[in-house]
């Protein structure tokens, strides 16, 4: 065979497989940039990140109980109704949560999602899990889950299956963007067809856990001193003056202290804590959320 026949009968797959190969390297680069992340955030290790109710103990209910929106503890719901549906392990002999004593069904007045926000500055990856279980054990109930920021655009983690009558964990990683001072877990139950849509996608036990980043500023380190702390703490720096507010919760997830219209230098007393371990989180003028620390109370 001659070259020219060789270059026409060749050539054209020749470019055919180049351009192939070209689409392909996107992909190829990032899946070993993912793993490279996923090994930079193993090495980093992993620290509770501390927010509230991620296994729906609060509020407290009898049985299985339509509680409006606002009292479930640190989660928001796009639920039509504005409902959220908990369940207890009195509920149902045949179900009963995978920590405490409570879980919730995800499709309340129908189809909904949950999402909480958790303070993301300094952290180069999240670590995130939780636990998943049909509603009906002979039909598959299935979730999408996405984290981003709270605002914009956000990364879909990927769609997750329950079936059966066993509690199923999910879990994976989430490489926080350089700046992004919040994050949004968000968790959404899928539409099955021919299915009531008010039933389905038992969940509990949700777990976040951050790594630390070496982009760590001082702008985004803690703002209060000392930690631990005996009978007071002072603020070093806030986002304004007499403005932004300190909450601080117990263990058990319940407000224990209020510290209203913060200053700087100005000693703020916790007399009235008993030794411990609290969660402080400051909030700004419109009552976000900029900081959740902990802080360990020990003798004045």
């Amino acid at each position: 065979m001659g070259c020219k026949n060789f270059s026409k009968e060749y050539g054209g797959r020749s470019r055919l497989f180049i351009q192939v190969l070209l689409l392909m390297l996107p992909f190829a680069l990032n899946n070993d940039l993912q793993a490279q992340s996923d090994e930079a955030c193993q090495a980093a290790g992993f620290e509770a990140v501390p927010f509230m109710n991620g296994s729906f103990e609060f509020p407290v209910v009898k049985g299985n109980t339509m509680q409006p929106a606002r009292l479930l503890r640190g989660w928001k719901t796009n639920d039509r109704a504005s409902f959220v549906e908990i369940w207890n392990n009195q509920t149902s002999p045949d179900v009963k949560a995978v920590d405490g004593t409570q879980f919730i069904e995800l499709n309340a007045a129908g189809p909904g999602a949950l999402w909480f926000d958790v303070i993301s500055s300094g952290s180069r990856c999240i670590r995130w899990s939780f636990w998943h279980k049909a509603r009906v054990a002979s039909l598959p109930d299935r979730v999408d889950v996405w984290l981003g920021a709270d605002t914009g655009k956000k990364t879909y983690a990927g769609r997750y299956v329950a079936e059966g009558n066993e509690w199923k964990q999910h879990s994976g990683i989430y490489v926080v963007p350089a700046g992004q001072w919040i994050t949004r877990f968000y968790v959404a139950s899928v539409q099955e067809p021919d299915r009531d849509p008010s039933i389905g996608n038992f969940i509990d036990a949700v777990v976040l856990e951050r790594s630390g980043s070496s982009d760590v500023s001082d702008s985004s380190g803690l703002l209060f001193s000392p930690n631990p702390a005996g009978r007071d703490i002072r603020f070093l720096r806030l986002p304004s003056e007499n403005t932004c507010t300190a909450r601080i919760y117990n263990r058990n997830q319940e407000l224990k202290l209020t510290l209203n219209r913060l200053q700087t230098k100005q000693p703020y007393s916790l007399a009235g804590l008993p030794v411990g371990t609290y969660y402080l989180h400051l909030h700004d003028a419109s009552g976000q959320v900029f900081q959740v620390a902990q802080l360990i109370k020990q003798d004045e």
